[in-house]
């Protein structure tokens, strides 16, 4: 049963990048904002507790190329309503 989703515009529109092919291009050592929607469409309020993410291979997720930081967050939304959630991150050359 899904009782909520985390969503991301097709086109980003807060993205520092992007190409009429839609893929976002990252600048390496630069500070990056992204902004992710999450909506709570169940019965239950739902509390976000962190957010993270990591640079994967696009045909194949499972394949890393980096983590980012996992910032701690405390937001409970209630049913119906969403919240939308700032992460920073910097893409490095390792």
């Amino acid at each position: 049963m899904n009782f909520s989703s985390l969503t991301l515009p097709s086109k980003p529109p807060f993205c520092p990048s992007t190409k009429p092919d839609n893929i976002v291009r990252l600048p390496i050592g630069v500070p990056t904002s992204i902004f992710c929607l999450f909506q709570n469409q169940g019965p239950s309020p739902l509390t976000l507790t962190h957010v993270a993410g990591s640079l994967n291979a696009p045909a194949t997720f499972r394949v890393h190329f980096q983590n980012f930081t996992v910032e701690p967050l405390l937001f409970v939304v209630p049913p119906g309503e969403e919240v939308t959630v700032q992460y920073d991150f910097t893409v490095r050359i390792r």
